[in-house]
């Protein structure tokens, strides 16, 4: 193992250049961990979120693990799944979390560097220092039990050493994704829309096994500055290698970034919210969670739709499509975007996001009084279309 590599294992996250930009872009050997054991997992079922396609990388993690599909760690992750268990919860568990207990059955051989060997800071687990720790989850016995399963794969199939073997590669694809940014801020861009210095670092984590281009978010508060992790996958392949887009991939990350900027200023709207909750019951199917969790991704999606048509008009960015067209979005996302405009008016006198926030929120009780109290069930809403 190289120096570098046994860092990435300790830390979770790595760093892929010397100075990133905004964002930076990873290899994290947890998510690719996790990455292979779903995907065997998923072979031959309608399990979505990470696949062996056409990428070399892939192409190889199948070939050096396709004799470990009836793994324990494999069988657990299928019935997890089929209890419920989607790659997102999946991802935010491994990423999130750190190891409780040193991993079950014999030591391994000393390995070659601070956090990997016996008695070492790590325990020779892939999760980090044992113990609870910030930003740490509580864990149920079957969660306990999927994570040490996922660490006795990557210590009985030789993970390490195939990620060692993969290494030039995958920070071959992390290099090709930091410059698919062409030298963009995209994080900067965000402070200058909203004048406010962006709380969280914010990590992408390039997933060659991906199925989705931008797909899994966590982001950890804890003590400190939050952090914010987000899954790159590819859009297509070409030649073996994943090609990776901004053009979407931005959008999702104004839209974590404002969750970051705007859920505390919601924590004080619990008035608000529960006038507007009759709201919640005509778009149910279009929202996770509860009407609080709705708004919070009204308001976070609304602030990157409209950094997204800002930075249009104003020149900052010209890739990508012209007019926005999701797949999935919350059902009033565009009011709450337009609203924003006012915001923009008011930043040369002074406007901060925090004087404004009562004026976005407002957006709800307009549209609730325009359907006299008694919103209409929302058509468009229905199974597979929840933001």
């Amino acid at each position: 193992m190289t120096a570098l590599l046994l860092a990435f294992l300790a830390a979770g996250p790595a760093l892929a250049a010397a100075r990133p930009e905004r964002p930076e872009v990873a290899v994290s050997p947890r998510l690719e961990l996790l990455a292979v054991v779903h995907a065997l997992a998923a072979e031959g079922k309608p399990l979505r979120g990470f696949s062996f396609n056409r990428t070399d990388y892939a192409q190889a993690a199948r070939g050096r693990f396709g004799s470990f599909r009836g793994h324990r760690a494999v069988r657990l992750y299928r019935q997890a799944a089929g209890s419920g268990l989607d790659f997102v919860s999946a991802f935010r568990l491994v990423m999130e979390q750190r190891a409780a207990a040193p991993p079950a059955g014999p030591a391994p051989p000393a390995a070659a560097g601070p956090g990997m060997g016996p008695g070492g800071p790590g325990q020779g687990s892939v999760f980090g220092p044992a113990g609870p720790g910030p930003g740490s989850v509580h864990l149920s016995s079957a969660q306990a039990e999927l994570l040490a399963a996922l660490e006795d794969f990557r210590r009985e199939t030789g993970f390490d050493a195939f990620l060692e073997s993969q290494k030039s590669r995958l920070d071959g694809y992390a290099a090709a994704a930091a410059a698919q940014k062409a030298g963009r801020d995209y994080v900067g861009m965000l402070e200058e829309y909203t004048g406010e210095k962006s709380p969280a670092d914010y990590t992408l984590l390039v997933c060659p096994l991906c199925e989705e281009p931008e797909g899994a978010n966590l982001v950890q508060a804890g003590g400190g500055r939050a952090r914010v992790l987000t899954t790159l996958g590819p859009v297509s392949v070409a030649r073996g290698a994943p090609v990776f887009d901004f053009a979407e991939a931005r959008l999702g990350i104004w839209h974590e970034l404002g969750h970051t900027l705007l859920d505390p200023l919601q924590a004080a709207r619990g008035e608000e919210l529960r006038a507007t909750a009759p709201l919640f019951e005509a778009v149910a199917d279009c929202c996770r969670g509860s009407w609080e969790d709705c708004v919070r991704e009204h308001a976070a999606q609304g602030l990157a739709y409209a950094v997204w048509e800002w930075t249009r008009r104003t020149g900052r960015v010209e890739d990508g499509p012209r007019k926005l067209r999701q797949k999935k979005e919350p059902p009033y996302v565009r009011e709450v975007a337009a609203r924003f405009r006012e915001f923009e008016a008011g930043r040369a006198s002074g406007l901060t996001l925090d004087a404004f926030y009562p004026r976005l929120f407002d957006v709800f009780s307009e549209l609730l009084a325009a359907q006299k109290g008694k919103p209409a069930r929302n058509g468009a809403c229905r199974a597979g279309t929840r933001f």
